[in-house]
């Protein structure tokens, strides 16, 4: 790979659709001709280009770019966006929900040229996608002498609340618990805990979420303490910089999750940025709701239905969501794999 990476631009965009602005007005949408394709909205409806997008963040002390995992479009724009910053704010560390925090020293590795990348993928237990995905991100950073976090929690530990709830946490050894946030809000009220339960199916007839629910829901909070902590223990040892993170974009959409987690440990700036599907690209319209999700939207195009035929829907399913083989009995000497 080049020591500099090449900008790319997304050419070709013709325009139909629309994006109802909080005036009223209407701002035409562009076509997205490939999965390659994307544009951005502010949350006024505007649209706007990446760099006047890098400029207006160029201020702001953590950025979140929300993704759609491994949405070829929201991939690209990230690596641009990352180059873009960069270039404005020379002191930036790229953040990573794709990295958990006890595989840092692997990362620190590679990025200091120290080993490959496939010691890198296979002892720091990269995503299946990381090589189409992540790569370009890593790769950069490395090139350019930019740090790195491992924001996540280990998986392992995120499976165990997720069956047995928080209280995991108190039976964990102490070469595990500081893989982990130390503090932890699990509380079962407010809009993030709401909207997980929604997602998960819950409520509707149901007075009370299940208690599967409830754990599902506590491992979710594990991950988004877990990398809001990271976030904030890499500024408070380096104020001067920024942090760009990474993110499935529930993680980071209204300003919830691991967004709020961070300004409740950190009086700073963040802005979001949500990745949209236009279903349709041609006839989509962006509401005013949507253009709260985000300090700017991310129009890209959807990706083909993972099954159309009925028939071959449970087997996607087992393909897809695999049962867990954690063993949720942590000892001192065990450790993440």
């Amino acid at each position: 790979m080049h020591k500099k990476l090449t900008t790319l631009i997304v050419l070709g965009l013709s325009l139909a659709g629309c994006s109802v602005t909080p005036s009223g007005q209407q701002t035409e949408l562009p076509k997205l001709h490939t999965l390659y394709d994307y544009a951005l909205l502010d949350n006024s409806g505007k649209l706007v280009s990446l760099a006047e997008v890098a400029d207006a963040l160029a201020s702001k002390q953590v950025i979140f770019l929300g993704e759609a995992h491994s949405h070829p479009g929201a991939h690209l724009f990230q690596m641009q966006m990352l180059q873009a910053l960069h270039a404005r704010h020379p002191q930036i560390a790229l953040s990573m929900e794709q990295f958990e925090t006890d595989t840092q020293a692997w990362l620190d590795r590679y990025t200091a040229g120290e080993i490959g990348e496939w010691t890198l993928t296979h002892y720091a237990r990269a995503w299946p996608n990381y090589k189409g995905s992540y790569r370009p991100l890593v790769d950069y950073a490395r090139d350019n002498n930019l740090p790195v976090i491992a924001a996540n929690a280990p998986k392992d530990i995120v499976v165990c609340v997720g069956r047995q709830g928080p209280a995991l946490l108190d039976k964990l050894p102490p070469n595990r618990r500081i893989n982990v946030a130390k503090e932890m809000d699990f509380s079962q009220e407010g809009a993030y805990f709401e909207k997980f339960i929604g997602s998960m199916g819950g409520h509707g007839n149901q007075e009370r979420p299940s208690q599967r629910m409830l754990n599902s829901y506590a491992g979710q909070v594990v991950r988004d303490e877990t990398m809001a902590q990271s976030i904030v223990n890499y500024l408070t040892a380096h104020p001067q910089s920024m942090v760009v993170h990474t993110n499935g974009s529930f993680h980071s959409e209204d300003h919830l999750g691991t967004v709020e987690r961070v300004t409740r440990r950190l009086n700073t700036s963040v802005a979001v940025i949500q990745p949209v599907l236009l279903d349709d690209p041609q006839h989509s319209d962006i509401s005013e709701d949507m253009l709260k999700k985000g300090d700017y939207l991310l129009l890209i195009a959807p990706i083909s239905d993972n099954v159309k035929l009925p028939e071959y829907q449970q087997a996607w399913m087992k393909s897809a969501f695999t049962p867990s083989n954690v063993d949720c009995n942590f000892s001192d000497a065990a450790g993440s794999e």
